[in-house]
């Protein structure tokens, strides 16, 4: 690839630019004139891709399948602080959500609540932070009791399981090849 190179999108069918390529260090983008197989860059300022979209020559469009992401483990109840962060949050997790293809965000029909669910603690709080430093929305997060997203052990098999003193109850479960 190369910098103003006119590439397909093969989700859309549109058109990119390729203007500025760059090498990823860190924080820091250093320009370069091309990328070769196998190696990793980055592109600014393009239309309409999305993460997880193929860019490819006019003349072959190969489609690559979607990467498969790990679904969400934890869930936190977020809620706006002032009437102002409430109507620019919208706008604000739906851009997030397109850069970030492993988080959910949904409303509980039990609780009314709005989820935000992501693989973990760290994760959640980190676009926590990242709607209050790019958007300037602030938010609050509150520990939900009833989670509806699965948690790990809830799929594992059940078995018997017999005490002295007790009568049989159902475990889960947790060993290595029985998942």
């Amino acid at each position: 690839m190369k910098n103003d190179a006119n590439l397909v999108n093969a989700r859309t069918g549109g058109t990119e630019r390729l203007a500025h390529i760059g090498a990823l260090f860190g924080k820091v983008i250093q320009p370069i004139a091309e990328l070769h197989a196998g190696d990793i860059g980055g592109v600014a300022k393009l239309k309409e891709s999305l993460t997880g979209d193929t860019l490819d020559d006019k003349g072959s469009l190969i489609t690559f399948p979607k990467v498969q992401l790990p679904e969400p483990s934890i869930a936190y109840a977020v809620s706006a602080k002032t009437r102002n962060d409430e109507d620019r949050m919208g706008n604000a997790v739906h851009k997030i959500l397109e850069e970030d293809l492993s988080l959910r965000f949904y409303r509980d029909p039990q609780t009314k609540e709005f989820l935000l669910a992501g693989t973990g603690q760290q994760h959640v709080e980190i676009i926590t932070s990242r709607l209050k430093k790019r958007y300037s929305v602030d938010v609050e997060l509150q520990r939900t009791q009833d989670s509806p997203i699965a948690k790990p052990f809830a799929a594992r098999p059940k078995c018997r399981v017999a005490t002295r003193n007790k009568p049989a109850a159902t475990a889960s479960l947790a060993i290595a090849g029985f998942a």
